[in-house]
């Protein structure tokens, strides 16, 4: 589960408070980290052992949604 407080405390130090694409502030965080895998070029196919985890944010006005990655943002190890 992804602690909402710390998302918003990040997006505050790196003065992130709207939404890029409508300008609302109405950005909500999701509960859930998301994985973005890569696809293995042999197979075609994911590869679920390389890849990173994401936080996704929401405009609650337009829908805009934006992946931030997860460990840059030091919510894993």
């Amino acid at each position: 589960m992804v602690n909402a407080q710390a998302v918003r405390t990040w997006l505050q130090q790196k003065g992130i408070d709207r939404c890029g694409a409508c300008g609302s502030e109405d950005l909500q965080v999701s509960r859930d980290l998301y994985a973005l895998v890569t696809i293995d070029r042999t197979t075609g196919g994911p590869d679920h052992r390389r890849g990173t985890r994401a936080v996704r944010l929401r405009c609650g006005n337009c829908a805009h949604l934006v992946l931030l990655h997860a460990r840059q943002m030091g919510l894993e190890e």
